[in-house]
């Protein structure tokens, strides 16, 4: 290589005439074999007779945010080079491949050598990022630097705010050019097309005259009644439109002109003829009880209706996809709900976030706050039914929310379904753990999706850092979670055959540890996976479980401790010893050999009154064999 630039030198000094694209080549060469300090290296000795213009190092900018450490070393290369001008060229991209972390490394980096963007569509997505995700100083950091590279003018407004002043101005210079609207009563002007002696034109004739600009739902009914045909009623509506008056926006208004226009002659029928006033189309959930209704009662045509209606409304998808999902589920059917979750996913159509929440809502059995569910078999299968479904959602590429996943979390854990818990645990970790290659687009609010949906947007959620506090994984496995998969794990009860239940601690292999460790060790494996939990937390946990059964006795007002103090076969120094091993260091030094402290934790006053014989019994039954023996080992 050395050579052949040796010889491109010689022949440039002789001649002025070079190969245009030897630096590309060469440099971006390198880059390609992932070698980017060589491409930092070859870009020093090229750059004096090969590098024709500051904006050509661009021309390696591709091949260098292909490998790891290329954009540093791209920025090196900058660094060799003055006055270029490739903002453009190279932030876009980056958040186009939804590489937001790497796309704020370069536009600052960029900004610092006054390398700027050209118009705010260039930095739009970085904007939107900081406005939900950062800060309000990061926020006003962020604005000032652009407003004093020129970017921006002080206190521009945001996009949502120019957007709603837009639309205010608008409506108020429509209501400018607009003649005074005169208030019109709907119920008058049903009687108005209900009097046959009067025709249509002439009643259009007098809402003109009198100013009248639109038309409520009972009038459009009436009109439409007196219709011998749909064609009529089509020109009428159409005859309407040119006189400068609408049929308004109520539900009932837009399915009749969607089944009009659409020639749904029995629709429009059913839906001219219902005994439901029009006011009801309005509320959704009236609509979708009745659908369930309909159903069961196999009155398809009521049914068909009531699609016909709902389907001016949602925004959820075009053609009720998620309706009738959620009107399966709603009637008990699983295997229809099933099918209809199949034909989305070939189409393309996904659970909406509405459904989602909704579903859990439906299928789950009530449970009080910190108190486990009833659990019988309809009950756990029901929970493994939603818990299949959700991850079939995100198979297929939809979304669930990170907070559905907790109260199937929350389940599991109170079942004592552990294996269940600790594959879903592990499951959800590489599908919300921040990745730079997003699963979803990165700009969804700037790149529509095919499909409508309500979910929220999270357009940036998985290139959040995984310690940020709305990043995924952190609204999954929240601090009060992960306390709470610890004490799951002790709530096993002890095995008369203990060597039957020790539980292999993956970290050291042929190590056998007490079972009740078994929630320290799968948060250990979260941890190394990218979640964020910290060794407070588990000390918390532990010392609350620990007081359980050890402490200085106070009644538990739950079966299950007071079972487990009462059972429990091993020692406190038994059981701290597999706690070090599962987290994999010590975590109560600071309490030395000062056990009755470790074990006693401050809480609140017991009440009075909780003292019973039983207690007494307990007490008796635990006194002397819980401390005989308090050593820790430290190994």
């Amino acid at each position: 290589m050395k050579e052949l630039q040796l010889y491109a030198e010689d022949l440039w000094v002789r001649t002025g005439k070079r190969w245009d694209r030897f630096y590309e080549e060469v440099v971006g060469g390198y880059f390609k074999d992932e070698r980017p300090k060589k491409a930092v290296e070859w870009h020093l000795r090229l750059k004096q007779v090969h590098l024709r213009w500051p904006n050509e190092v661009v021309s390696v900018f591709t091949p260098a945010m292909s490998v790891e450490g290329g954009l540093q070393a791209f920025r090196n290369i900058c660094r060799n080079v003055e006055g270029h001008k490739i903002y453009s060229r190279v932030v876009p991209p980056l958040w186009k491949q939804d590489r937001i972390r790497d796309a704020f490394a370069m536009h600052e980096f960029l900004m610092s050598r006054q390398d700027g963007p050209k118009t705010l569509s260039e930095i739009e997505p970085l904007l939107k990022y900081v406005e939900l995700y950062g800060s309000e100083k990061q926020h006003s950091y962020f604005v000032r630097e652009l407003v004093k590279a020129g970017i921006m003018k002080h206190d521009e407004p945001s996009d949502a705010e120019i957007s709603q002043t837009q639309a205010t101005k608008e409506e108020e210079q429509k209501n400018r050019n607009q003649p005074n609207k005169v208030a019109f009563s709907d119920e008058f002007g049903a009687r108005l097309f209900a009097t046959k002696a009067l025709t249509f034109e002439l009643i259009v004739a007098g809402l003109q005259m009198f100013g009248v600009d639109s038309i409520g739902p009972l009038t459009l009914r009436e009109m439409a009644l007196r219709t011998r045909s749909v064609e009529e009623l089509v020109s009428q509506l159409v005859a309407l439109k040119r006189s400068g008056i609408s049929t308004g926006e109520s539900v009932f208004s837009k399915v009749v002109v969607k089944l009009a226009f659409g020639k749904s002659t029995k629709l429009l029928h059913d839906v001219l003829h219902s005994d439901q006033h029009p006011d009801v189309l309005e509320d959704m959930r009236t609509q979708e009880s009745l659908l369930a209704t309909y159903t069961l009662a196999e009155d398809w045509r009521q049914v068909n209706k009531t699609l016909a209606v709902m389907s001016v409304t949602s925004n959820e998808d075009p053609h009720n996809h998620n309706v009738l999902f959620r009107n399966a589920v709603r009637v008990g059917n699983w295997e229809a709900a099933t099918q209809q979750f199949e034909m989305m996913r070939e189409q393309g159509v996904h659970l909406s976030r509405t459904t989602i929440m909704w579903v859990a809502h439906e299928i789950l059995p009530r449970r009080r706050k910190g108190r486990r569910p009833s659990q019988d078999k309809q009950s756990v299968d029901a929970l493994r039914r939603l818990i299949w479904l959700y991850q079939q959602v995100i198979i297929s590429g939809g979304r669930v929310p990170p907070e559905a996943w907790v109260e199937c979390i929350k389940r599991l854990g109170m079942y004592d379904l552990w294996s269940d818990l600790e594959k879903l645990c592990l499951w959800l970790i590489p599908f919300y753990a921040p990745t730079e290659t997003s699963k979803h687009r990165l700009l969804q609010g700037i790149n529509r999706p095919s499909v409508p949906s309500d979910s929220k947007p999270n357009c940036f959620e998985s290139s959040l850092p995984a310690a940020h506090s709305k990043a995924p994984l952190r609204r999954i496995f929240s601090v009060r979670l992960q306390e709470a998969i610890v004490a799951w794990g002790f709530i096993l009860r002890p095995h008369p055959d203990l060597g039957k239940q020790l539980v292999a601690n993956p970290f050291n292999q042929g190590e056998y540890l007490i079972p009740w460790v078994r929630g320290i060790i799968l948060l250990r494996q979260l941890r190394e996976q990218g979640v964020i939990v910290q060794t407070n937390t588990i000390k918390r946990a532990c010392r609350a479980r620990l007081a359980t059964l050890f402490s200085e006795y106070r009644r538990s007002s739950r079966r299950r401790n007071r079972m487990l103090r009462r059972e429990n076969p091993w020692m406190l120094n038994d059981i701290l010893r597999s706690i070090q091993r599962a987290w994999g260091k010590p975590l109560f030094l600071e309490y030395g050999s000062n056990y009755h402290k470790l074990v006693n934790p401050k809480t609140r006053p017991v009440r009075v009154g909780r003292w019973t014989q039983t207690a007494r019994e307990d007490m008796d039954w635990s006194i002397g064999a819980r401390f005989s023996s308090f050593h820790i080992s430290r190994q």
